[in-house]
């Protein structure tokens, strides 16, 4: 019974299966479809050609027993004998398809290692030495696809365009999952430098940042605690301190304390806080009153 599979953007960039006839690109499509939870179904070009291409005229059980062939030389399926029953089997059927767990499990018995002791070898041009003899069953007739100018347009095998450059090699995986703060981190000094010279924070407001900023990350459980960049954190958390005011910038903080020393002098009053008023000195005039 056909089921519910995945097709990846991947299936459109394997370049063996690019160089295949459309028909045959479409039959591999459903032979998932097709397949068990394992990836194996039974080798009959006949009850395949009316699942998947019932409404073709055009595509026999003949053009769908080469397609078959082509995609086995491609490496893309396994076709196999077990007691004299032919089967097929889906290359790399974990890496793609995740069937669903309530799947009813697979009755079909998996092939052997061996490729050589079954029905359908691979050609030298893929293996670079003489294909295996069918034993328990005849191989496609490839050497009747020359005359298949019967064939409509399009479905012509170019079998001879399969060889191993034109596959693509998977793309190489990267962790994704980052790390946790070291326990006994401390701040390297590029970043305090970076702190300073970018941020305007003072020596000592970089360090006591630095405090906080690992006892916040040593305090934080799981996957919230882990980054992939502590650096880029770092900086991110500096200028959250800026945005928020929770730290003002050195050069900010010491004008801010002579503008005031400043204007107590125009007031001839001593720098306490509630005599002080963020006033530039030619804005401050002493008022005497009038008797």
């Amino acid at each position: 019974m056909p089921r519910a599979r995945t097709l990846k953007y991947e299936f459109f960039r394997n370049e063996s299966l690019g160089y295949m006839p459309p028909h045959a690109r479409l039959l591999f499509a459903g032979l998932w479809c097709l397949a068990d939870r394992e990836g194996r179904l039974e080798d009959r070009p006949g009850r395949i050609k009316g699942y998947l291409f019932g409404c073709d005229n055009d595509v026999t059980p003949d053009i769908v027993d080469s397609f078959l062939a082509l995609l086995d030389d491609a490496d893309l399926i396994r076709r196999y004998h077990v007691d004299g029953v032919g089967y097929i089997s889906i290359v790399k059927w974990s890496t793609h398809q995740h069937p669903h767990p309530r799947e009813v499990a697979s009755v079909i018995p998996p092939p052997t290692k061996d490729r050589s002791r079954h029905g359908h070898g691979k050609t030298s041009a893929m293996n670079g030495h003489d294909p295996g003899k069918a034993e328990d069953m005849p191989s496609p007739s490839l050497s009747s696809l020359s005359s298949l100018s019967s064939m409509p347009s399009g479905l012509t095998p170019l079998r001879s365009t399969l060889t191993p450059e034109h596959r693509v090699e998977p793309r190489e995986k990267k962790t994704s999952r980052g790390a946790r703060l070291p326990d006994d981190w401390r701040l390297p000094m590029p970043w305090g430098e970076w702190a300073m010279r970018d941020c305007g924070f003072v020596r000592e407001q970089v360090e006591r940042m630095a405090a906080t900023f690992a006892d916040h990350w040593h305090a934080v459980p799981g996957q919230k605690g882990l980054k992939l960049d502590w650096l880029a954190t770092w900086r991110n958390w500096c200028r959250r301190e800026v945005d928020m005011g929770a730290v003002r910038a050195g050069s900010r903080g010491a004008r801010l304390r002579e503008d005031r020393r400043r204007t107590a002098e125009a007031f001839a009053v001593g720098p306490r806080p509630r005599d002080v008023f963020d006033l530039p000195p030619e804005d401050c005039h002493v008022v005497v009153p009038k008797h």
